[in-house]
């Protein structure tokens, strides 16, 4: 999963390379890869946490696991409009060849604030029903899992 989660700045890293930008590749890439990892961390940790409680073949880890990779997606889209943009736009070559393929370099900052609310959202009904099968399990007697 960490590897998945690092595509986007092995290709970044491979763009740097490409270009000569390897000084912007050096700003970014000690902050950008503490920051993917700490995200696909904290989607390993919520998966096993499911998974111990309710299994992977129920809604609830699908919902655990989709509420992690939204909100991951939303925080590194926004560090990609607010730190790694400015850096790339300083390079001209770049940005024309950018531009000659009709792609755009930043989002507005409403589509990574809908993933993560979307994310947190579903984390917090994750949330709930751990809360909710505990309670449950405690009324029956059952031992702490």
């Amino acid at each position: 999963m960490t590897v998945g989660y690092l595509g986007w700045l092995i290709a970044f890293g491979a763009v740097c390379y490409v270009y000569g930008m390897t000084d912007v590749l050096a700003k970014i890439f000690p902050i950008a890869f503490l920051l993917t990892l700490g995200l696909a961390m904290n989607t390993c940790l919520m998966g096993e946490l499911v998974q111990g409680r309710f299994g992977t073949g129920g809604y609830q880890f699908f919902m655990a696991l989709w509420g992690m990779l939204l909100f991951s997606g939303g925080i590194i889209l926004l560090f990609i409009n607010h730190r790694l943009a400015p850096l790339l736009e300083g390079n001209k070559q770049f940005m024309d060849e950018l531009s000659a393929t009709g792609v755009k370099m930043r989002s507005g900052d409403s589509m990574p604030g809908f993933l993560m609310l979307v994310g947190v959202i579903l984390l917090v009904w994750v949330v709930i029903l751990i809360f909710s099968d505990t309670l449950a399990r405690e009324r029956r007697g059952e031992p702490k899992a």
